[in-house]
């Protein structure tokens, strides 16, 4: 009831297996709440924190307009690259 509560007040999907189905008919969620079951990270490396910091600092360039997005880009993947096992 509880986390009921919390996910009505925060609208986000639950982690709850028990309530997906309730959310999946939520207009504004349900699309999320259908794909919990199957979801998979797309990071796979040792330092997301980093990875992250990198894709910010991509948007925020991009935002920015003063470098090409291509090298926004290439400069953002290398540096996610790098916090990548190999």
């Amino acid at each position: 009831e509880e986390a009921e509560k919390y996910l009505k007040a925060t609208n986000k999907p639950t982690a709850l297996r028990s309530l997906v189905s309730e959310q999946a008919d939520d207009l504004d969620i349900g699309v999320f709440a259908e794909q919990i079951l199957t979801a998979k990270s797309w990071y796979h490396g040792q330092d997301i924190n980093k990875a992250e910091e990198a894709i910010d600092e991509m948007i925020d360039l991009a935002v920015d307009g003063i470098r090409e997005p291509e090298d926004i880009i290439k400069q953002a993947a290398n540096k996610v690259q790098q916090t990548i096992n190999r």
